[in-house]
């Protein structure tokens, strides 16, 4: 982080406990050119029901490429959240506690676990999986 001019491995350096994922993506990769693939659900889409997944309202997707290869992070319309990859599930729902911050997310705990997760993580579903595929 010197020399007056600042890379991307800088700028993930200087930002403790996050990180950043690149995609190349169609005329950007052709280009040599790094984005980020976010996607937004409509409200029309919503209401046509093309943005469902487990029953509920998708808000935004969020693609990255993962250890385990392509990773998706789904918020619905409840606030709850999912992350799905090709080897586990996670899941969030929002936190009813009454002293609970509001927008608290608090970890599903699932029956069957996958080894070693704590009860966390789960291996995803075909459904899941198709969607996974589909981004």
């Amino acid at each position: 982080m010197g020399g007056g001019r600042v890379t991307p491995n800088d700028a993930v350096a200087g930002i403790a406990g996050t990180a950043l994922m690149f995609l190349p993506l169609g005329a950007e990769a052709a280009k040599g050119e790094r984005v980020v693939k976010v996607g937004l659900v409509t409200a029309e889409d919503a209401a046509k029901g093309e943005s469902k997944l487990l029953g509920k309202d998708v808000v935004t997707t969020t693609t990255r490429i993962g250890r385990d290869g392509k990773a998706v992070e789904v918020i619905f319309k409840d606030g709850s959240k999912i992350d799905i990859n090709a080897a586990r599930v996670k899941q969030w729902t929002p936190n009813t506690h009454p002293n609970a911050p509001a927008g608290t997310l608090q970890k599903v705990k699932f029956d069957n676990p996958l080894p070693g997760s704590k009860g966390y993580k789960r291996t995803p579903t075909q459904s899941e999986l198709d969607f996974l595929n589909g981004l």
